[in-house]
């Protein structure tokens, strides 16, 4: 899920919006709802008998490649943002 919202919005965002700022305020809103939901789904998946999570540790690897996803994410965004705004600096001196 998280994997999802990243490689999905995170470039699209960059790329149409014109402020750096808008597009991350609503990644980052999205990125937190993906990982919300599916943190709660994995830990009621646990709780009903799965072995996602090892009962009585904390999930480091979790948390860590979560983060590790986010940055792609943020990584995606800035990346749209400058192939957006390296686009628009072209059509300008073209004109």
């Amino acid at each position: 899920m998280i994997a999802a919202v990243s490689v999905l919005l995170a470039f699209p965002l960059g790329f149409f919006f014109r402020s750096q700022l808008t597009a991350g305020v609503i990644f980052g809103f999205a990125w937190m709802w993906a990982f919300t939901y599916q943190s709660v789904y994995l830990l009621v998946d646990t709780l009903g008998g799965s072995n996602v999570f090892i009962p009585g540790e904390f999930p480091w690897s979790y948390g860590v490649i979560s983060l590790a996803i986010g940055l792609v994410g943020v990584g995606l965004l800035a990346l749209g943002h400058r192939l957006a705004t390296f686009r628009r600096n072209k059509a300008a001196l073209s004109v």
